[in-house]
């Protein structure tokens, strides 16, 4: 494996991340590399002095985030979402498997969630004043929009236990169904992203507006959640 040199000089464990790193054939992966506190990084010297060769463009690395320790658990409030998949979808080359053990607060996830919904929301409510007038235009913001709350959903439905759909259709159903919730207009832009439907003949200004009534209903359905912590205590 291409890793393996790199790996075998990191002092606490490398971890490919991706979709590909799990076999599958699609995604990117790139990697990891734990280390001890102030520790040397192997084949990149000190932290903010890397080697003279460093890593060639096209040599077919990706060129690895290098943690240690304590920044890992201790950023745990901020990088929930991007933890949260590399518990899920990573593979460790070498040394200590830490990531599938890693306790994720399952509030500052909630918290994250919000933000990044109620953010996408005065986005798009600011598109659409601004774009009323080119429907085509307006409907490549929906189709652009979908994937940031379907990465919402799963990140949501995870810490609810409940994981394995393995697309857009999947994911939403799946949210629908836990939390008992309706959102038509999402649905119909997946069933259009798919190509199984066409857009509706209606206004693109009044499917637009439909579309963020789901969003706002998604935002209050988030905020409305429960607190529920999984995160261990700092170390």
């Amino acid at each position: 494996m291409r890793y393996g040199k790199l790996a075998a000089l990191a002092l606490g464990a490398t971890a490919a991340l991706g979709l590909a790193a799990c076999g599958s054939t699609h995604g990117k992966t790139d990697t990891i590399t734990l280390t001890e506190p102030g520790g040397n990084v192997g084949t990149f010297g000190p932290i903010g002095r890397p080697t003279q060769s460093g890593i060639p463009t096209g040599s077919g690395f990706a060129v690895p985030l290098v943690v240690d320790r304590h920044f890992l658990h201790q950023s745990r409030d901020v990088f929930p979402m991007e933890f949260s998949d590399i518990k899920e979808q990573h593979r460790t080359l070498w040394g200590e498997e830490i990531f599938r053990t890693l306790a994720i607060g399952g509030e500052y996830l909630r918290i994250l969630a919000e933000h990044e919904a109620r953010g996408r929301l005065l986005r798009l409510q600011a598109l659409y004043l601004e774009r009323a007038g080119e429907p085509p235009r307006l409907r490549q913001i929906l189709l652009d929009s979908l994937k940031t709350f379907l990465t919402l959903m799963r990140h949501l439905l995870r810490v609810q236990g409940k994981s394995g759909a393995q697309n857009y259709g999947e994911v939403l159903s799946l949210f629908e169904q836990h939390f008992q919730v309706s959102f038509p207009e999402m649905r119909r832009v997946i069933a259009i992203r798919q190509g199984v439907r066409d857009w509706p003949h209606e206004p693109a200004t009044e499917f637009f507006r439909e579309y963020l009534e789901d969003v706002r209903r998604l935002v209050s359905l988030i905020d409305g959640l429960p607190q529920q912590s999984t995160l261990s205590p700092r170390q």
